[in-house]
Parts: structure tokens; C-alpha cells; sequence
């Protein structure tokens, strides 16, 4: 039996503190495989068979994150909304959120977690279970099975090293109404989520469950990078409607009706959004091409484009990169020879 509802943590703070240059925008609406992180998680939700979702926002992320997500019904859920000040923490936005969905047991989905694979599973047997909360955590330590619950303090089964890798909370919990009482209960003296859940795994009544889907936490362009890559992986070839001419395109990739492609090769998986433009260009294997950018005699590789980015002739190929939204890579031919950079603060500019 499916659990009636799923609680999304799209917040400024924590969970959805927007990510440095050049990203520069709450992690859930950080776009994979050309699509929103929200995008993705709905749709997670929705296959493990949940049908209610409420989304707890704040000012800085309501409009956008109701520009993506609507009522729901383009994801085949309905969608409701949960609006916390400005850095609210979990206690609060999921007190919010269990009054909103009735109190019905929740998978609580945090903003910046990615998770590569099905959650029926893992939902079909919290339903089975007698837990009160489950974290999923990764890892794949010789106590935890896969798939099988351990009992103990859950930070301690959490933090535990085991064969060189490290248990780690995958930002996905499965939560009872028993974690909104204890929440509500201890309010008065600041309890935390992580608090009624240590709390709660001390009496048996929280389980942290391994899981051997791929998960990413999104925190930084590397992870940004990672989590594309195991979202192209779930790429079927389509591009028929594409305006393709005098190109080559191997593998899985998804070219959107109104680009262009000239004289390319695109090998997947790859994605060319909306809008975009490729001229004499080489597109490598888990690249995006975000809306309405536009490659030109240049090499990409396992990276992702922004929307509105302009690579002309860099002379050099580009991997592993991530480009922010409007962001221009141009080669000159002036003398003196120079590299002339407009970086924002903690962005790395690094060539071989």
C-alpha cells in the first residue's frame, strides 16, 4: 500500500539555499538533463504512487517554484503549497506541511536531493513496517543491507564508517505523524528534526535504511555535473522533429523541434534544449545544451549549458564545465594574445 503524500523541502534555508556561481538559484530549480530538480522529484513522487504533494516554499523560492510545478496536474499529482518565513528550519516547514496533507504519513523529499532509481520499493515497505521514520542513507556498509532496516541512534548508524565509506543521509526520510508530535511536543525548547529523530531511533521507532540507487546532494558544479549524468542515463533517443542538416547523431540524445543543428556530430546521451544552435560543433557525451544557447565551432563534453550561453571558437574543448545562464566563452585574434576573464566569486577557471 503507497503512502498518501510526499512533502517537498523547497526553502531558502536549508534545503533550498540557492547554489554558488554559476549556478545561482535554489538547488531545486538547478535544471537536469534540461528539466528542474522539482521536475524530477514530482515525478519520483508520482511513480512511487503518491498523489498528494505539499511543497513548502518561502518568499524567495514561491513564485518560481510555482512557475514549474503549477497545481500539479502536468505531473499526475495535486499539489499544494506551504509557505515558511525566510529561514525556517525542517522543524517548522514539516509542522506546516503535516497540517496541510492531514496528517498522513510522508515521504519528505529535501531540495537538494537527487535520487537515481525508483522509491517504490522503499515506500511500498515503510507501509509494511511498524517505523515510525525511515532515513534513507547510502553507502554500502557491511551491517546494513540493502533495502534492510537497522535499529540504533540514528546519527551514530549515520556517521558509522564501514569498508571505507561513509553512511550518509540521502535527504530522503519516510516520516509518520509520531515525527510531527515529537516536533510539536518539544517546540518550546528549540527541538530539531534531526533531534526528534535521534530521539526516536533510541526507542526503536527509527530506522535507517541503505539503498543502492545512486543519490546526489546537490552543493556544488561537481555534484551539479554528477546528478546530469545519472539523469541522461535515463534518456531515450528522440530528436525525429529536430531541424538537423549535414550532421551526425549517435546514441541516445534528445534534440528539441525548434533547434538547430549545422554540420555537428551530437553523441549521447545528450540534451539540446529549446532554442539552441549548434555550427560546426562537437558535442560530447553527458552534455546539456540549455535553452536558446548556441555552440559554434567548439568541443563540449560532459558538461552542462545554461540557458542564453554563447560558446564561439574558444580554441580549446571544454569538459567537465558547467556554464552559468548568459555567460559568454569567446576566442579573439588581437594582439597581444590573452585570456581576458569576468568570473563570479568562488568560480575556477582551470586549462591544460
Amino acid at each position: 500500500m503507497a503512502l498518501p503524500a510526499g512533502v517537498i523541502l523547497a526553502l531558502s534555508h536549508p534545503s533550498g539555499e540557492r547554489l554558488p556561481f554559476p549556478l545561482d538559484r535554489p538547488a531545486h530549480l538547478v535544471p537536469l538533463a534540461n528539466r528542474p530538480l522539482l521536475v524530477h522529484v514530482l515525478r519520483a513522487l508520482r511513480e512511487a504512487g503518491l498523489r498528494k504533494v505539499a511543497i513548502v516554499v518561502d518568499e524567495a523560492t514561491a513564485a518560481p517554484t510555482r512557475a514549474v510545478a503549477g497545481d500539479g496536474v502536468a505531473f499526475g499529482v495535486r499539489v499544494a503549497y506551504v509557505e515558511q518565513p525566510v529561514g525556517a528550519g525542517a522543524a517548522t516547514a514539516l509542522a506546516g506541511a503535516f497540517e496541510r496533507v492531514g496528517g498522513a504519513p510522508c515521504v519528505v523529499h529535501h531540495g537538494r536531493a537527487f535520487l537515481a532509481g525508483s522509491l517504490r520499493p522503499v515506500v511500498s515497505d515503510f507501509a509494511q513496517r511498524l517505523a515510525e521514520c525511515v532515513v534513507l542513507v547510502g553507502g554500502r556498509p557491511a551491517d546494513l543491507r540493502a533495502g534492510a532496516p537497522a535499529r540504533g541512534r540514528l546519527l551514530s548508524v549515520c556517521a558509522r564508517r564501514a569498508g571505507g565509506e561513509r553512511i550518509v543521509p540521502l535527504g530522503i526520510d519516510l516520516c509518520r505523524p509520531a515525527v510531527l508530535e515529537r516536533l510539536e511536543s518539544g517546540a518550546a525548547d528549540g527541538v530539531s528534526l534531526s533531534d526528534a529523530l535521534v530521539d526516536l531511533a533510541t526507542e526503536g521507532r527509527a530506522e535507517a535504511w541503505a539503498v543502492k540507487a545512486q543519490a546526489v546532494r546537490l552543493d556544488s558544479s561537481d555534484a551539479v555535473l554528477e546528478a546530469s549524468r545519472l539523469a541522461l542515463d535515463e534518456l531515450e533517443a528522440d530528436w525525429a522533429q529536430a531541424d538537423v542538416a549535414d550532421s551526425r547523431i549517435e546514441g541516445r540524445v534528445v534534440i528539441a523541434p525548434s533547434a538547430v543543428v549545422r554540420s555537428s556530430v551530437v553523441r549521447g546521451p545528450a540534451v539540446i534544449g529549446p532554442g539552441a544552435e549548434l555550427l560546426h560543433a562537437y558535442v560530447g557525451p553527458y552534455s546539456v545544451i540549455g535553452d536558446r544557447s548556441r555552440v559554434e565551432g567548439a568541443e563540449i563534453e560532459n558538461s552542462v549549458l545554461l540557458p542564453d550561453v554563447t560558446i564561439s571558437s574558444p580554441g580549446w574543448r571544454l569538459e567537465a564545465s558547467v556554464i552559468g545562464a548568459r555567460a559568454r566563452v569567446t576566442r579573439g585574434f588581437d594582439l597581444p594574445a590573452a585570456v581576458r576573464l569576468r568570473v563570479g566569486d568562488g568560480a575556477l577557471v582551470y586549462t591544460t
